[in-house]
């Protein structure tokens, strides 16, 4: 998991700021430091074949997800998301 949580940690003090996050293509870890980013409304997580949808639900204001290219079978997985009242695009 080095590659996004050292990353996440050396940008910790902009947590509260950034609001778009749309490069962040094939991440292969977990999205559990992404929920840090609690002011974040656009996501884009296409291709990289993540399974689950853990740590998304901590965001409150995103609106904007994209979730292309993934493993994501589960429906529970999609369940997840009814903790994002402000999600209104949603690309799968």
């Amino acid at each position: 998991m080095g590659g996004l949580k050292y990353t996440v940690q050396m940008y910790s003090h902009l947590y509260e700021w950034i609001q778009y996050l749309t490069s962040l293509k094939y991440i292969k870890q977990t999205l559990s430091a992404v929920w840090k980013f609690s002011r974040l409304k656009h996501l884009d997580l296409s291709k990289n074949n993540h399974t689950s949808l853990q740590g998304l639900e901590h965001l409150q204001l995103l609106e904007k997800l994209n979730l292309y290219y993934n493993n994501i079978e589960s429906l529970e997985e999609l369940k997840r998301l009814k903790f994002n009242p402000n999600l209104k695009a949603f690309y799968t």
